[in-house]
């Protein structure tokens, strides 16, 4: 997929999903997203939201794009859940990149393997990287599990940039 001049949300399988759903055993292989301006691309959801859940997929490609991206999931929201997925890709961002969720508003990863390459643009000036969650925000939620649980990153390497304002982890590269 090559969309260039597309500044919105994209992801492999869905682009924008809410209310309840299930996203459930589904692939990309040899997948190649580049979307250079696009705000948020997903491997294989770009949004999810409200109770959302994303089982047992898998994504192994590459992933090129303008701001924000995850192996699995750009944007995540509270109280959803990413489980039992798995990701090979090189994924290239100016932002916030995470292994499986880009950004997660508190939402749920667990049992999650993560191998590849993170490079985030060298002129970034603030990034955001995690081998599992890129940046984690901080909505409050009853829930009373782990947040992050039982992954595995096995990154062959992150690129990162020198003179940008840095926050960067094997799990999680920043988190409020």
């Amino acid at each position: 997929v090559a969309l260039n001049g597309f500044g919105g949300i994209l992801g492999g399988i869905v682009g924008d999903v809410s209310l309840y759903t299930t996203i459930e055993g589904c692939s990309m292989s040899y997948a190649n997203i580049y979307a250079p301006t696009a705000e948020s691309v997903g491997g294989i959801a770009g949004k999810i939201a409200t109770s959302t859940i994303v089982s047992a997929c898998a994504f192994d490609g590459n992933i090129e794009v303008g701001i924000e991206a995850g192996g699995i999931v750009s944007v995540s929201s509270a109280d959803d859940v990413i489980k039992n997925c798995h990701v090979t890709a090189d994924i290239y961002a100016k932002g916030t990149v995470g292994g499986v969720v880009g950004t997660s508003d508190r939402s749920r990863v667990a049992n999650c393997y993560v191998e590849g390459s993170i490079e985030l643009d060298e002129n970034a000036k603030i990034a955001k990287v995690g081998g599992v969650i890129g940046a984690m925000g901080s909505t409050l939620s009853d829930t009373v599990y782990a947040l992050v649980d039982n992954n595995i990153v096995a990154l062959e390497e992150m690129v990162l940039p020198k003179d940008a304002e840095l926050y960067a982890h094997r799990i999680v590269g920043y988190s409020n």
